[in-house]
């Protein structure tokens, strides 16, 4: 018996469904008009020197010309658009990107979309986007 089997794992990438979608289509089965993470700072600073929930710093993050917009790439929010979706169909996920493209942003704009799923769903009784149907709910 062989102690150490090869074992040939195709691995996806499985957003591959998504690789010609625009960040607008994106946002839109998200069900997000603005095109901003709800709950997340809109701007950052682009130094990555200064705490934007440190008091200290709150008014010299109000002066635009100090930050810059906060917002996913197209592959962070193909990601979190597909962990949201293999969620709802109660599949498990397993995010394993190379250092430093983002997935801590992806992860937490993943709890954050739910958290405003939860919000939109107390108030409309569905879900926002493309969530709202009931194919993408198992």
């Amino acid at each position: 018996m062989d102690i150490n089997p090869t074992i040939d794992i195709q691995w996806k990438e499985g957003v591959e469904h998504y690789q010609d979608t625009t960040k607008e289509v994106l946002w839109a089965r998200l069900g997000i008009t603005d095109e901003k993470i709800p709950l997340f700072n809109e701007v950052q600073d682009p130094d990555g020197e200064r705490d934007p929930w440190n008091p200290e710093w709150r008014q010299w993050f109000d002066d635009p010309k100090n930050t810059m917009p906060l917002e996913p790439r197209w592959h962070q929010l193909v990601g979190m658009l597909s962990i949201v979706e293999r969620l709802f169909q109660g599949h498990p996920v397993l995010l394993m990107d190379g250092v430093g493209l983002g997935k801590t942003m992806q992860m937490v704009g993943v709890i954050a979309l739910l958290a405003y799923f939860r919000e939109y769903y107390a108030i409309h009784s569905r879900f926002p986007g493309s969530f709202g149907k009931s194919e993408l709910i198992r």
